[in-house]
């Protein structure tokens, strides 16, 4: 069973990091997704003042799959809606997995409208979390 928790501090984002090979950004939010008590993927992000910003969206190395990547990316766009962010933007490199997957839902400058695309997931927050 897959779970996203936050990570409480930097030091275990460095450690999460470290299993999935990426370097720790200090001052982002981040979230770790475990499959059993087995690491397998970060994200670090953080919210602004126009939306979020996403910068690490990543299975560690060796770890192939696009289900659980997209399950933790979900986690990291719905908790920005909440948090009132109209918008996300991926900064992840070009090229990266998730910007592939993501593809069709991004615009020219790898920005996602949250609400259209978690509407389109299956999650009708829109009228409990306006666009601000």
């Amino acid at each position: 069973m897959l779970k996203i928790y936050p990570i409480p501090s930097p030091e275990r984002l460095a450690e999460v990091c470290g299993v999935c090979a990426v370097t720790p950004r200090p001052g982002t939010l981040a979230y770790e997704m475990n499959e059993g008590s087995e690491l397998i993927g970060v994200c670090q992000f953080r919210l602004t003042d126009t939306g979020g910003e996403v910068y690490e969206l990543t299975l560690k190395p060796g770890a192939d799959d696009d289900e659980a990547l997209i399950i933790l990316g979900n986690a990291v766009l719905s908790f920005m809606l909440r948090c009132g962010a109209p918008t996300a933007r991926f900064l992840t490199p070009d090229g990266s997995r998730i910007r592939t997957l993501m593809a069709a839902h991004l615009d020219e400058n790898a920005h996602v409208n949250l609400a259209a695309y978690l509407r389109c997931k299956g999650d009708n927050r829109e009228a409990q979390y306006p666009s601000v």
